[in-house]
């Protein structure tokens, strides 16, 4: 599964719901068959299930019921019933764009990233002047890290017209990644003017305005990110920073680690637990933990060897130390066989 998925406004790109436009004889099974917000899904796939039976007042009502009950499995995490369903949304209206974005989702969420983008070509390919298959293809590339693939998706999505403050926060995150903090900005402004409350954009600018040397808006903006939604690991991972670069290393180790604790197992949040710690000479013994944790994560990264190499010799476990240090140079040494700049031994024993 991509890092920070869990973040992604998928929904946005759906249908749901499209059966209780039916007002016919059973228009009540077909309203619960796709009312995601407030049915549950196993609910959600007996009215489907029982909508498919009954076959629908209209023949173009079938495909709906399948894409609603594969979004129910989809949430059950039965992604091979839900996968069936939604190709067999395809089945009956090939070609519909809705329906081929539909299975991307659900591809997507079984980490199927090849079988999602297929299916997002395909319905980008069908309905070239729709906005939604360039938001779903767009919402997939930048969480999967291709920032420049995936900001010109979501500026297609804004020139299309109708942006929404969650088109403008993914552009804004893409160019944050990109660190291209002069476009970030204004763009993540857009979408607070949109949406006020969206604590995802406030953490994001909150980056970009510390990258740019405003110490106070970026506080303020982590605050107000934390303050929204105090689940937001991005915002206390921001927040550190800020602290960071203030010299207030407690509290930057504090908001770090908090950031972990929202999101386990994260190697840039584990790495910052470790080199916080290292810079700030404070509690050595947890940063040999989160860099352990981040070389679990990326087994060869140089700065990890390093710094727990530095930490190891300042707790004088020579040997441990003289170990990361053997491999970050062998690390240093793969990359001058793979063509790159110059070795640096340096880099391994100073970072």
């Amino acid at each position: 599964m991509i890092r920070g998925m869990k973040a992604i406004p998928f929904a946005v790109v759906l249908l749901a719901g499209a059966c209780a436009l039916v007002t016919e004889d059973h228009s009540a099974l077909y309203e619960q068959c796709g009312d995601t917000a407030g049915t549950s899904p196993e609910q959600r796939i007996e009215a489907c299930t029982a909508a498919i039976a009954v076959g629908g007042r209209y023949e173009w009502q079938l495909p709906y019921f399948h894409a609603d009950r594969a979004r129910a499995w989809s949430d059950l995490g039965q992604h091979e019933k839900a996968i069936a369903d939604a190709s067999k949304a395809i089945e009956l209206e090939p070609g519909d764009a809705t329906f081929l974005v539909g299975r991307a989702v659900v591809h997507m969420e079984a980490a199927d990233v090849r079988a999602a983008m297929a299916d997002l070509n395909a319905a980008i390919t069908a309905a070239p002047d729709e906005a939604f298959g360039y938001r779903a293809r767009g919402t997939l590339l930048i969480y999967a890290g291709a920032y420049e693939k995936g900001s010109e998706d979501i500026k297609k999505v804004v020139n299309l017209g109708s942006p929404n403050a969650a088109d403008y926060t993914l552009l804004g995150r893409a160019y944050v990644r990109l660190g291209q903090d002069l476009f970030a900005i204004p763009v993540l402004n857009e979408a607070i003017k949109l949406d006020a409350t969206s604590s995802r954009a406030f953490s994001l600018r909150s980056e970009a305005r510390r990258r740019m040397f405003d110490l106070n808006g970026a506080m303020s903006d982590a605050d107000e990110a934390i303050r929204l939604d105090p689940e937001n690991d991005e915002a206390f991972s921001a927040r550190s920073w800020v602290w960071s670069e203030s010299e207030d290393y407690p509290k930057s180790i504090a908001d770090i680690d908090e950031a972990a604790r929202l999101a386990p197992r994260s190697f840039i949040y584990e790495a910052n637990r470790c080199s916080l710690r290292l810079i700030a000479g404070i509690d050595l013994e947890g940063a040999t933990a989160g860099c352990d944790i981040a070389l679990e994560l990326e087994p060869r990264d140089p700065d990890m060897l390093s710094a727990r190499g530095v930490i190891l010799l300042r707790l004088e476990r020579f040997v441990a130390a003289s170990a990361d240090f053997g491999a970050c140079v062998e690390v240093q040494i793969a990359k001058l066989e793979a063509d790159r700049d110059e070795l640096d031994y340096a880099f391994c024993l100073y970072g």
